[in-house]
């Protein structure tokens, strides 16, 4: 890894995370930019994990295969039409196992990680 891409990442990765933790607190009261969080928090993510983009054939088949590029395709439907929280619960179940991810990541001796640690163990179930 690139010493200029590995300080994208770090700054990317934070970034990324905030959104999500946002988007996670105000999703319930479906906000105005409520979808706009969600949308820049996967477009980072996107980003982050299959790098610059490209238009072949290849990219956009990692990007099907890649949950951020779901999670964009998913709320881009969602901005045509009316959302509630329904709409919104499996981009917060999947924002929360990344923010969960991120924490055990940056702080791995951090007290949270048991519980962080059951929800991965369990990820099937969650989903």
């Amino acid at each position: 890894m690139s010493a200029r891409f590995a300080n994208v990442v770090n700054i990317a990765y934070p970034i990324e995370t905030a959104l999500k933790l946002i988007f996670v607190v105000i999703s319930p009261f479906n906000v105005p930019f409520t979808l706009l969080l969600a949308f820049l928090a996967s477009l980072i993510g996107l980003l982050r994990v299959l790098k610059t983009p490209q238009f072949t054939k290849e990219y956009l088949a990692k990007f099907l295969q890649n949950n951020h590029g779901q999670n964009l395709l998913y709320i881009s439907f969602g901005s045509v039409g009316f959302v509630n929280y329904i709409y919104f619960a499996p981009i917060v179940l999947f924002f929360v196992y990344g923010i969960v991810e991120f924490v055990k990541i940056k702080f791995p001796q951090h007290g949270f990680n048991f519980y962080g640690d059951l929800v991965r163990q369990n990820k099937f179930y969650v989903y």
